[in-house]
């Protein structure tokens, strides 16, 4: 696995020294279909913002998660504002 806070051999922080994604990537490669279709129903219903696409989606919650990781404490507030800033502009 790759080190810490680097990257494995291709150069990706999210996979390990073979090339194969952990972590999140294992998350997303396997809640990604699901996630990705349910997403695109919420945008055609115009419950989330049209501007977001499901690869900024899964951005987001990877960066939610690593903000959890280093500031637990501002976890919920960082929530809220990702949640937030998915709603719908009106």
């Amino acid at each position: 696995m790759g080190e810490p806070g680097g990257a494995g051999a291709d150069g990706d922080p999210d996979s390990d020294e073979a090339g194969g994604v952990v972590g999140l990537g294992v998350f997303f490669g396997l809640a990604g279909d699901g996630l990705s279709a349910g997403w695109e129903r919420a945008r055609l219903a115009g419950e989330v913002r049209q501007d977001i696409t499901v690869n900024g989606l899964f951005t987001l919650i990877a960066s939610a998660a690593r903000a959890r990781e280093h500031a637990p404490e501002d976890a919920d507030q960082v929530l809220t504002v990702l949640i937030d800033g998915l709603r719908p502009r009106v």
